[in-house]
């Protein structure tokens, strides 16, 4: 990756990915939204339930830091 790129450490939970892909590193030229994250994963924004940038809650629309850790987890029920 040159200067001015962007790197991600990605973690997937739940059933969203097959367990091979759950952890990947994404790399992109410039900023992107957590919500550009889940779609360059392949995954549907309706799938998520929470997401986090480096622990703290975010909406899909934040945009990721460089060298950020984004979690995803599907919907959550229970009780």
């Amino acid at each position: 990756m040159g200067g001015g790129g962007f790197s991600f450490e990605v973690e997937v939970f739940g059933a969203l990915l097959p367990p091979g892909r759950r952890r990947q590193r994404l790399d992109a030229d410039g900023p992107l939204t957590v919500r550009d994250v889940v779609v360059r994963l392949g995954l549907d924004p309706d799938d998520i339930g929470l997401a986090t940038v480096n622990g703290v809650q975010v909406p899909l629309e934040r945009e990721v830091p460089a060298a950020s850790r984004v979690c995803l987890f599907p919907p959550m029920s229970g009780g």
